[in-house]
């Protein structure tokens, strides 16, 4: 059987590593649950998805949660950057994959639950907006930083063009991480499911933008 995936000793190190902190986070949430509760709340009793229970983790905690996982995040994508590309391609991903956590854990107050949760209605459902926040990370993030550092190093790219291309994907991942700003310019209600699909399609549109700007630099457009 053909091995996908051939890791070195110092990779596998780091990546066990990666591991060990997460859990270390993960368990600290838990032991100190009773701070966590009072001071984002762990449970919201407003969930009617599943007939007959209401309660559940808090979109709040939730958020806690996820953060955990940012050294876990960081140092996977480091390793599958050395492995596949170069220290450049590793140190972007290093740099640019804690950003969607730190920035959706500022925003936290932006995540609270205000309305009853049902399958038609999921209000800012952490989870979603993560996963959009990841998205950019890869595609915009991570290749307008890996373009700072080529144009540092070598001087392949305008600097200036290379900063502002950072900055365009990191007011990008600002809007992802707040719902509520896009909630207070579009006609539609972000925390229906309709209007989640509807302002996805806005963020995708902008990270695409971001990843094109991408094949510009590099000149494949």
């Amino acid at each position: 059987m053909k091995v996908l995936f051939k890791w070195s000793f110092n990779e596998l190190i780091m990546i066990l590593l990666a591991n060990s902190v997460f859990s270390f986070l993960f368990s600290m949430v838990i032991y100190k649950r009773e701070w966590i509760d009072e001071k984002y709340g762990l449970g919201y009793d407003g969930y009617y998805i599943v007939p007959g229970r209401n309660e559940g983790m808090s979109y709040k905690a939730a958020i806690v949660l996820i953060t955990t996982a940012a050294p876990l995040f960081s140092i996977l994508f480091f390793v599958m950057g050395l492995h596949y590309g170069n220290i450049i391609v590793a140190t972007a991903f290093l740099i640019a994959m804690p950003i969607p956590f730190i920035l959706m854990f500022l925003r936290i107050d932006a995540y609270e639950n205000k309305i009853i949760v049902t399958p038609k209605q999921l209000d800012y459902c952490p989870p979603f907006y993560f996963m959009l926040g990841q998205l950019n990370a890869m595609a915009g993030l991570e290749f307008s930083i890996r373009t700072i550092l080529i144009s540092l190093i070598y001087g392949t790219y305008p600097l200036i063009w290379a900063i502002l291309y950072f900055l365009f994907s990191f007011l990008t991942q600002i809007f992802i991480a707040s719902p509520d700003i896009l909630d207070n310019v579009v006609p539609f209600d972000l925390r229906t499911v309709q209007g989640y699909k509807k302002g996805s399609v806005i963020y995708l549109v902008l990270i695409f933008i971001g990843y094109g700007i991408f094949l510009v630099f590099e000149g494949v457009i």
